[in-house]
């Protein structure tokens, strides 16, 4: 913490502000960063929704009996493939930002720290 000190004074010195004015900025960072990844996470989880939406009436399970509408046609089925592994992928992207979630929201003075470790790594 002591070395973060003089660094956020310099940072402050060529932005052309006080150090608190620009703390107060990364305060308010924080929820903005947290509530843009709730979004994602969101946007993730309704893809996702559909996407097995989708599975399922391609599959033909939803009318009862079997009717695979993925053997009459490969483009659909590669692209289902595509669709859920994407899906797949982001989620964990939006799993991995639940820590970030929780400190915008609940600690965002651990969060501005973080993030300005992060920039000095």
């Amino acid at each position: 913490m002591n070395e973060l000190t003089p660094l956020l004074e310099k940072l402050a010195e060529n932005l052309g502000t006080t150090t608190e004015y620009l703390w107060g900025i990364l305060m308010k960072q924080a929820m903005i960063s947290a509530i843009s990844d709730l979004i994602f996470m969101a946007i993730v989880a309704v893809a996702g929704y559909y996407a097995f939406k989708a599975h399922v009436y391609m599959s033909g399970k939803e009318e009862g009996e079997y009717d695979n509408r993925y053997e009459d046609n490969l483009a659909l089925a590669i692209g289902m493939v595509v669709i859920i592994g994407a899906v797949f992928i982001c989620s964990i992207g939006a799993i991995s930002s639940i820590p970030n979630i929780i400190n915008g929201f609940f600690h965002p003075e651990f969060w501005a720290f973080d993030y300005i470790m992060d920039i000095l790594r």
